[in-house]
């Protein structure tokens, strides 16, 4: 359904081109109410459709005042324009169907407007505006249906019947209340009938057939009755010798039934084990004793390996998968698996910290935009440096880039000639970096 209607053929002041307030798309929240008729990138496109389902787009332009297709800014971000019934150089108000406005502008996201109906006066002043369409429509039911209303449709009998009497005649026959009570009965016209003043002897007998035919369909619905009747009265011959046939049948499944479950093992006393059943019971157990040994004879060659009655029998009886259980028995063979060689020999820190007073070359670092906060590329980066607390200075080197906001910078000895070393990257439009370095001596 339309968002709007509007009256087909009339000129229009304001017409929404957008249904949300314009928006920024930078940071794609803030309200952009100050757009102009001719702002920078303004591209603004008419769709419609006609009722017939042909489809169009026409690119519009708008006009500051006294032109056909007036921009006009309601505030709060929401514009309208104004659309001719005729005349316009691209759009006019002409033709019934739907139709609606898309846009965009350098630096606003693009937009919709609301879908707008184009129908004759008449429809919108009887659904809408409650005009003169609307007021007889209410007249003619009086607001409660026709059974209640007080102004009735007007049947023109003379334009029917051609009979200025046709009316009178009408209410003659029924009377007011219909034909039963009528003073004046409908009339058979037997020369209509049979095409004679007086029905033939050929024509009475098919109305005694006729007669004689109704008759026997009464005397056949009359057998269907005593049929039920009969069904309802049954006193058993036919329908109880189906019902005890029914009852031998279900007998003799049920004492099968009964024989099968017996078979069935079960820990009542009364009822014996079934020799099969516990046999396959057997087989299923030591299948899985034997699962069992396999796991505790592992050798340990794809995991940890479990030593011969590490885990005890008490300790299974009393819920030996616990966790305490588990860290009582094999602890010691997890940490003997683990550390199998005593002694572990850590890399020297001097290996991987950097040293005092000594060039490191290409030291790499990110630099990342002060808006979105995302690597940034492109960047003059500036290097400064404090050693052991003292104030920044330049570094003796230069930054380079290296790709994907990645930068790198050969750090000179003398940049490097202290304990501690504060670094400082900053750049136009980046975040500054600072990083600390604990040199070795």
């Amino acid at each position: 359904m339309p968002d709007l209607y509007y009256d087909a053929d009339t000129a229009l002041a304001e017409v929404p081109v957008n249904v949300f307030p314009l928006v920024d798309d930078t940071d794609f929240k803030s309200i952009e109410a100050d757009v102009n008729y001719n702002a920078a990138g303004l591209t603004l496109i008419w769709h419609f459709v006609t009722c017939a389902g042909a489809y169009s787009q026409t690119a519009v332009t708008p006009t500051d005042t006294g032109g056909n297709y007036d921009w006009v800014e309601q505030g709060n971000g929401i514009f309208t324009i104004e659309i001719p019934a005729s005349g316009g150089a691209t759009i006019n108000n002409d033709t019934e169907g739907f139709g609606w406005f898309t846009g965009v502008a350098t630096g606003i996201l693009p937009w919709r407007g609301p879908t707008c109906g184009f129908r004759r006066v008449a429809l919108n002043d009887l659904f809408i505006e409650g005009g003169t369409a609307s007021t007889n429509m209410e007249d003619f039911f009086d607001g409660t249906g026709y059974a209640g209303g007080t102004a009735k449709l007007t049947v023109d009998m003379a334009k029917i019947s051609g009979d200025a009497d046709a009316a009178d005649n009408l209410e003659l026959m029924f009377d007011g209340t219909g034909y039963v009570g009528g003073t004046a009965r409908l009339k058979v016209d037997v020369d209509l009938w049979t095409g004679s003043a007086a029905p033939d002897v050929a024509t009475q007998a098919e109305l005694a057939v006729a007669c004689r035919d109704v008759a026997k369909a009464g005397a056949a619905v009359g057998s269907i009755g005593e049929a039920i009747v009969a069904i309802e009265t049954d006193t058993g011959t036919t329908l109880d010798d189906k019902i005890d046939a029914v009852d031998d049948l279900l007998d003799t499944e049920i004492a099968t039934l009964t024989t099968e479950l017996a078979k069935v093992p079960k820990s009542d006393s009364n009822v014996s084990w079934n020799a099969t059943a516990l046999g396959a019971i057997k087989t299923a157990l030591e299948a899985a004793g034997s699962s069992l040994a396999a796991i505790l004879d592992d050798t340990g060659t794809s995991g940890v390996a479990l030593a011969d009655a590490s885990i005890s029998a008490a300790k299974w009886a009393a819920n030996g998968l616990a966790a305490a259980a588990i860290a009582d028995d094999v602890g010691t063979e997890i940490g003997t698996a683990v550390w199998a060689t005593a002694a572990r020999t850590l890399t020297s820190a001097a290996s991987f910290q950097v040293k005092k007073n000594t060039e490191l070359v290409a030291f790499p670092f990110v630099m990342t935009d002060s808006t979105l906060h995302a690597p940034a590329t492109g960047l003059t980066v500036t290097a400064t440096r404090s050693i052991d607390g003292a104030g920044f200075e330049a570094c003796a080197n230069s930054v380079t880039e290296i790709t994907s906001g990645w930068y790198k910078i050969t750090l000179a000895a003398a940049d490097l000639n202290g304990g501690t070393i504060g670094l400082r990257f900053t750049a136009t439009a980046a975040d500054d970096l600072n990083l600390s370095i604990i040199t070795q001596a």
